[in-house]
């Protein structure tokens, strides 16, 4: 996954920079490079600003989407956490109302013990 990170940055990297050297070329003026050569050369140099601009977004963006991708991941998790917490839980709620039942003699009807083996408690705290 690293990997093809690192290619789309590799591979965008020139038409970003363009694109920002474009804009900041529009912002003072001197879009139209091909009419006067005193403008390419003023584009020439802000070249390097554009490349930092660039990357410096990209960046930005690129934290801020793993930022909010890793918080989604940490809530799945913690909803697994309390999927599996409320199935142990049931499991020993059904396990204590077993013993409890046998402890104090009553006899568990056959249809009812396959409906606790089966359910549980799963509408008791819902």
């Amino acid at each position: 996954m690293r990997e093809s990170w690192l290619r789309l940055h590799l591979a965008l990297a020139p038409l970003g920079t363009l694109g920002v050297t474009w804009l900041l070329a529009l912002s003072v003026g001197a879009g139209q490079w091909w009419e006067n050569w005193s403008t390419l050369a003023l584009t020439g140099q802000v070249v390097p600003l554009a490349g930092i601009l660039y990357g410096s977004a990209v960046f930005v963006f690129e934290r801020t989407f793993r930022m909010f991708w890793a918080l989604a991941q940490r809530e799945k998790d913690i909803e697994r956490g309390r999927k599996r917490g409320r199935e142990e839980g049931r499991e020993h709620e059904r396990e204590r109302i077993e013993r409890v039942l046998r402890e104090s003699g009553v006899e568990i009807p056959p249809d009812v013990a396959r409906e606790i083996s089966t359910k549980g408690t799963e509408g008791s705290r819902d």
